[in-house]
């Protein structure tokens, strides 16, 4: 998932990897 990262912060913020302020909805 890190590639990913990059791509899509959203996807990785989701499981606390990536900017949890930008998805605030994204994650369980």
């Amino acid at each position: 998932m890190i590639p990913q990262k990059t791509v899509e912060p959203v996807r990785e913020g989701s499981e606390g990897l990536g900017d949890p302020s930008k998805d605030s909805g994204a994650g369980p």
